[in-house]
This record gives C-alpha cells, sequence and structure tokens, in this order.
C-alpha cells in the first residue's frame, strides 16, 4: 500500500514540476518571440510540374518543406492546409501533415501530389522549361509543452515544367 502511495505521490510532483516548468518557460516566450523563433522554407529537389503524357495523371510532386526550430524546447507542427497559385490557377488541398522538430533542431515534410486537369497540363506547357513560379500559403498548428498557437505562412518557390515539348511545336 505505502509503495503504491508512494508512486502516486512521485507521479503527482514530477507533473507538477513539469507543469512549473512549462509556466516558467512560457513566460519567457510569449507566442511572438515563438513565431520569430520557428522558420519554414521549401527544400528537397523543389516542386516539378510532372506533366508528360507518359505519366496517367498531371501533378505537382515534389513539394516538400523544412522547420527550423530555434526554441529551447521541442515543437510538434500540423500541416491542415495547403494552398498554391500560379498564374491565374489554385490548387488548394486539405492535408493531415505532421513533423517533430526537436530543441532546437531541423525536420523535413513531404507535402505530396497534386493531381491536375488537363487544361492545367496545357497551361502549363506552355510556360516553357523556364518553370513556373509558385505562390504557397500553408495553414496549420503549431503545439509544444509549453505554447500552442495558429500558424499561416506564405513561401515563394520556383517549380520546373516537365512536359512533351514534342508536342509543342
Amino acid at each position: 500500500m505505502s509503495e503504491v502511495l508512494g508512486a502516486s505521490v512521485s507521479t503527482i510532483l514530477k507533473a507538477i514540476a513539469s507543469w512549473l516548468l512549462a509556466r516558467a518557460i512560457g513566460w519567457r516566450y510569449p507566442e511572438a518571440k515563438c513565431r520569430a523563433k520557428i522558420s519554414i522554407f521549401a527544400s528537397g529537389g523543389g516542386p516539378l510540374f510532372e506533366l508528360r503524357s507518359s505519366r496517367s495523371t498531371p501533378a505537382l510532386i515534389g513539394l516538400q518543406i523544412a522547420v527550423i526550430n530555434s526554441l529551447p524546447f521541442e515543437i510538434d507542427v500540423e500541416i491542415r492546409e495547403l494552398e498554391i497559385r500560379y498564374n491565374s490557377q489554385r490548387l488548394a488541398a486539405t492535408l493531415n501533415k505532421h513533423v517533430r522538430v526537436a530543441a532546437p533542431g531541423v525536420a523535413s515534410v513531404d507535402l505530396g501530389e497534386f493531381n491536375l486537369s488537363e487544361a492545367q497540363r496545357s497551361e502549363l506547357c506552355q510556360f516553357g522549361k523556364g518553370g513556373a513560379h509558385l505562390r504557397t500559403t500553408i495553414c496549420g498548428t503549431v503545439k509544444s509543452g509549453v505554447r500552442n498557437f495558429e500558424l499561416r505562412t506564405d513561401l515563394e518557390m520556383k517549380a520546373m515544367v516537365n512536359c512533351d515539348w514534342k508536342l509543342l511545336v
């Protein structure tokens, strides 16, 4: 009985100590300071519009981001929404991507593949080999033992276009 009681008291004391530590760190790291210490960049080889006729469905592939955490505590980033704009087109997706970033540390996440219509394939092939400029908005949540807040960030990147160039002549 006394062992169970001792274990319960120990568990409660550890929980209180963790809560007090999180509150103490939370006072030193208000939301604005936390936001300033988290950066999101495009990473990997870069996005690619894969539009060749040999592919059953044209798609945007290779869209990856890196999350840089300069905070003294670990964070979890949950990405819920993604919007990609290029020329007059808009691609939007609901995502369920999760990345845990060490304190301090860097982690990357692949945002997946986005299928395109035949009309979008045709329009993108007109860009030529120079590629397409993307404006990307990412929405999600940053969670930690210290603070949780909503995240919205805009990224600018260039996507290469892989087309059946012989069909354009």
